[in-house]
């Protein structure tokens, strides 16, 4: 069970999808460079890239979304951050 949940805003370019589409995968916006959707992935440790990138391609591929490496503009690091939940009463 990962120990946190990480967002990490994910830009990707116009393609054969629209905003409802990827809004499966998070809260999106449309910025100058594309999509910029906030995604969010369960993590071992606020900053592990490698299992962030891994559950992001996994939930890609898990929908029928046809996106792939080549729509990616980048994962935009200086903005990520640790998603809170509230403990249950």
């Amino acid at each position: 069970m990962p120990a946190r949940l990480m967002m990490v805003p994910v830009i990707l370019s116009e393609g054969a999808y629209s905003q409802s589409d990827l809004e499966q995968l998070g809260g999106v916006t449309k910025v100058a460079e594309g999509w910029d959707l906030e995604y969010v992935a369960g993590v071992n440790y606020f900053g592990d890239d490698e299992t962030f990138m891994y559950e992001f391609w996994a939930a890609v591929s898990s929908l029928a979304i046809e996106i792939n490496d080549s729509d990616l503009i980048r994962f935009d690091w200086d903005r990520m951050q640790r998603v809170k939940h509230p403990l249950p009463e």
